[in-house]
């Protein structure tokens, strides 16, 4: 199992994703803006983001998104942008309707339904050419070793760290195509006990965050 975020934390993580594009040094006041919500209420929220280790923040400073944040931002993004154009074209729903629905099914619809879905659109040739549609399966399939809850168990997809971080995960016996087990998890998510090959490993969360676990 994973740790859940609510639809309305969801869109804040989308919501810092967008407003990251176009000014680095994101803040309190700019998400509260877009979202027309309280400043109080976005504090509450990056407090939240931040003990899930999703956002990075400072004390009156910017806010930005952590790997894992940049990670299940992307996959709210595919899945509003797939459920769209699946709305759009297949089933000719205008465009207004498919985005007002599409923000919709994004924050409940399943892993299992959104590959069928990306199988269907790929069936008719829906798909635009410049999205690597492999890599976005990768992505909605996997999650953050460090996202998970004790007694998830899965199989390692891929290990995204490099140099140093790399070399040690490799040392420990973390490769791709293990299977692992989340044993237990310290408060604050920091550090992870973890099951590989029949050996008990503790790995800092930055280290877990590397490492993308296909749920069993």
């Amino acid at each position: 199992m994973t740790y859940s975020l609510t639809p309305a934390i969801q869109d804040y993580l989308e919501v810092i994703h967008d407003l990251s594009k176009h000014d680095s040094k994101v803040r309190i006041t700019d998400i509260a803006r877009k979202l027309n919500v309280a400043k109080s209420s976005v504090t509450e929220a990056i407090e939240l983001l931040h003990a899930k280790n999703l956002v990075q923040k400072e004390r009156y400073g910017p806010i930005t998104l952590t790997r894992n944040g940049e990670r299940e931002a992307a996959k709210l993004k595919y899945k509003h942008l797939l459920i769209s154009k699946f709305l759009r074209d297949v089933l000719n729903v205008t465009a207004d309707t498919a985005e007002k629905d599409a923000c919709l099914i994004e924050h409940v619809v399943s892993v299992e339904t959104m590959l069928a879905l990306i199988q269907l659109l790929e069936s008719k040739n829906y798909l635009d050419n410049d999205i690597d549609i492999e890599e976005v399966k990768i992505l909605l399939s996997t999650n953050s070793l460090s996202n998970l809850a004790p007694g998830t168990k899965g199989t390692i997809k891929r290990v995204e760290a490099t140099g140093e971080l790399r070399r040690r995960l490799m040392e420990m016996g973390v490769t791709s195509g293990d299977d692992i087990q989340v044993k237990r998890v310290a408060p604050m998510g920091d550090p992870i006990e973890i099951t590989v090959k029949g050996y008990n490993l503790t790995l800092r969360k930055n280290e877990a965050a590397a490492i993308l676990i296909e749920i069993n």
